[in-house]
Parts: C-alpha cells; structure tokens; sequence
C-alpha cells in the first residue's frame, strides 16, 4: 500500500484515485482531489473579478542591458576574472564566454588545423565579391591609388628613376654587344 501527502493539506491518504500528480519544475508534487477543485474555482474567480494576472516576463530594453553590464567577468577558459573590456561584445549586448586572448588563441590554432578550409573559403569568397561588387573595387582603387601616389611622390620618383637608369644601361650593353657582333662578322 502506498502512502502519499497531499502538498496543500498534508494528510495522508492511502487511496491513489483520491490524489492526483501535478509535475513541475522540482519534480512529481500530489495534491488531493478536494485542493485541486479549490485552485480551479479560485482561478475562476479571479478570472471573472479580472484579478487574475498571468506571469509576463518583463523584456529588458537595450538600455537596461547596458546599464547593468558588470565591471568584471569570469573567462572559463583561463579561469580568470577579468575586466569586461576584455571580452568582446556581442549584439545583444552580452559578453562572450572567452576573453579575447583565449579566443584568439583558439581561432589561431582552428586555422592552423583547418587550413585547407579557410584557404578554400576564402577563395571562394574572393571570387564572388570580385565578381558581385567590380565597380565598387575600381572605385575603392581608383581612390586609394591616387591618394597613396600623392602621398609617396618622392618614393615612385625615385622608382622611376632608378628603372629608367637600368633601361638605359641594358640598352647600352645591348647596343655594344650588337656592334661587336657585326665587327666581328
């Protein structure tokens, strides 16, 4: 024979037809068939006085995640607590579970490994920006190119200079070698 307690009453009662197993969070709880009428007729009621509020959970506005940020945080990689400035942020305003150092630690040697992936995906990746966005590349160079040649003028000078110097000398071996050529002829 089993024995079960009613949660509301805590009388024993022997007979299972009378209790009933309401499960929640914490596990199975009992209550009997007397309490369990009682709690619907109070929700009835209160539905009809409109006391009867349903638990809403609040949504936090973005303003309320940023005002409650913690000055510290614990990295679970290198088991520290660090500053919050040492985590990167994410869109929810929420931190990450790494500090940056252990996750660019981690994103290093993922590379390392799956070499041939990033290779790839870049590749790919290449290809069809480069073909998606050609007029938005020229512009980007077109400006970018002007403005690094107004910036290193005296440097592509002196470039020019010196392959011009080595152009004329090519020319002039190759003007003597072809005289020597035919003098020899």
């Amino acid at each position: 024979m089993v024995f079960r307690i009613c949660l509301y009453c805590n009388e024993f009662e022997s007979d299972e037809r009378k209790l009933h197993s309401r499960i929640n969070k914490n596990g199975t709880i009992t209550i009997c068939n007397i309490h369990i009428s009682c709690k619907e007729e109070k929700r009835a009621k209160s539905i009809e006085r409109n006391t009867y509020k349903p638990v809403i959970k609040e949504k936090k506005t973005i303003l309320d995640k940023i005002n409650n940020i913690p000055e510290k945080k614990y990295c679970s990689k290198c088991e520290k607590d660090k500053y919050i400035s040492e985590f990167y942020s994410k869109k929810d305003f929420t931190h990450a579970y790494y500090c940056k150092e252990c996750s660019k630690e981690s994103t290093v040697k993922w590379k390392l490994n799956n070499n041939e992936k990033v290779t790839n995906y870049q590749k790919q990746y290449n290809k069809t920006y480069g073909l998606e966005n050609k007029d938005k590349i020229r512009e980007y160079n077109r400006k970018y190119i002007k403005k690094w040649y107004a910036e290193n003028k005296e440097r592509v000078n002196e470039k020019k200079r010196l392959k011009y110097q080595e152009k004329k000398e090519k020319d002039r071996v190759y003007i003597e070698n072809l005289i020597k050529s035919k003098k020899s002829k």
